[in-house]
């Protein structure tokens, strides 16, 4: 599901999910999402006073030019449909219609250059009904992937993140690494000297990556991972820092974090990547469960 706002974010969004799917063998469909919604719902009459069509018809016809325009399918198309509502919550009406319609996946624009944005898919994810998958887009994406990341703390929910990440790497016949980040709380520094205890902790990570990797299914288990010391920055800033010098096109993470957070609440790692004016595309992976109306 290809959420839009109807601003020129919307015409990347089109091509991206165009790419994307032209990898995908199996995108049964592809659903295009508007809701109509005012900041001033007194002041709506008198605007569509000025239209001789309900509103719902003009931009389902406005959406259905332009994905005709921006959406060149391979040679069996991939079927697509628009789908406007109207509600005065977006985050919600997204999540109703995933729901209802059985998008594994929620394509979403992320504006990197205006504060605050990401809001709508930690929304989403508050919102606990909501089991999709959220790929969040910038506007400076480049249409492709070819090197994947997936940041992992060897949990079970890192371990979905990192099937999907296997998932796209054959898709696009991509390379795929792994990335943990260990650091020492800043609280513990003025007790505990730093480098007596980078060895030690990258020791212990890397025994951890060995009993994750031998847990993964067979076919799995030869991928990489680099083990990251962050003193200064967060988690997440280490992730995204080593994901632009190593320029990676896509971090995939899972939503749901190593500290057993209840299944409504997003992760911490994950939270913080959507917050960041990241200039990158991010996979937020979710295992809910299935949908109302999924394949």
């Amino acid at each position: 599901m290809v959420c839009l706002d109807l601003t020129e974010m919307d015409d990347l969004l089109i091509r991206y999910a165009a790419y994307f799917s032209q990898a995908i063998p199996d995108v049964d469909r592809i659903l295009f999402f508007h809701n109509i919604r005012f900041d001033y719902p007194e002041s709506a009459g008198e605007l569509l006073s000025g239209i001789d069509r309900p509103l719902h018809d003009v931009l389902t016809d406005i959406v259905k030019e332009q994905v005709s325009e921006h959406m060149h399918m391979r040679e069996a198309d991939t079927p697509f449909e628009v789908i406007i509502t109207e509600d005065d919550s977006t985050p919600r009406a997204m999540a109703h219609t995933s729901s209802d319609e059985g998008a594994d996946l929620i394509i979403l624009g992320k504006k990197v250059t205006y504060k605050g944005s990401g809001l709508v898919a930690e929304m989403l994810y508050n919102i606990p009904e909501f089991a999709a998958s959220i790929l969040l887009v910038p506007e400076t994406a480049y249409h492709q992937i070819n090197d994947i990341l997936v940041p992992t703390d060897f949990s079970k929910a890192s371990r979905t993140a990192l099937a999907f990440g296997h998932y796209l790497q054959r898709q696009f016949d991509a390379s795929l690494e792994c990335q943990h980040v260990y650091n020492i709380p800043a609280h513990y520094f003025p007790y505990i000297k730093v480098e007596d205890m980078q060895d030690r902790m990258e020791q212990e990570a890397r025994d951890d990556w060995r009993r994750f990797v031998r847990n993964l299914p067979e076919n799995e288990r030869d991928v990489s991972c680099t083990f990251t010391f962050s003193r200064d920055d967060s988690v997440s800033e280490a992730i995204y820092n080593y994901a632009l010098q190593e320029k990676k096109d896509l971090v995939i993470v899972n939503s749901k974090g190593r500290g057993g957070l209840a299944s409504f609440l997003i992760g911490s790692v994950a939270l913080r990547l959507i917050q960041l004016d990241s200039h990158l595309p991010l996979l937020v992976t979710n295992n809910r469960g299935k949908r109302k109306g999924s394949r």
